[in-house]
């Protein structure tokens, strides 16, 4: 039973090696990091994942980080990341 397409394995990869990046960094690292930004720039669930209800979501979601001046990288990397955590519990593998 294949539970994730390849798309959705080449996200998960993105954010793990974004995750081991942060983790690992011997120098300072942010969401501007151009190693993280072309990790980010992988992450593909947010333009191909669509749901009327989760749309609706993500975009209250993407207000809430725009005020408190979360945006570009870190915004998609967060945005991905609730994404995949929605699809989980709403549409859990059979």
């Amino acid at each position: 039973m294949k539970l994730l397409d390849k798309e959705m394995e080449r996200d998960l990869h993105a954010i793990r090696e974004i995750r081991n990046v942060f983790a690992h960094a011997r120098l300072s690292v942010n969401f501007d990091t151009p190693e993280i930004t072309a990790h980010v720039r992988k992450i593909k669930i947010i333009e191909r994942y669509t749901d009327p209800f989760f749309d609706a979501l993500k975009l209250q979601f993407t207000e809430i980080l725009k005020k408190l001046d979360i945006k570009n990288s870190r915004l998609r990397f967060l945005n991905s990341c609730v994404t995949y955590c929605y699809m989980l519990k709403h549409f859990p593998p059979d």
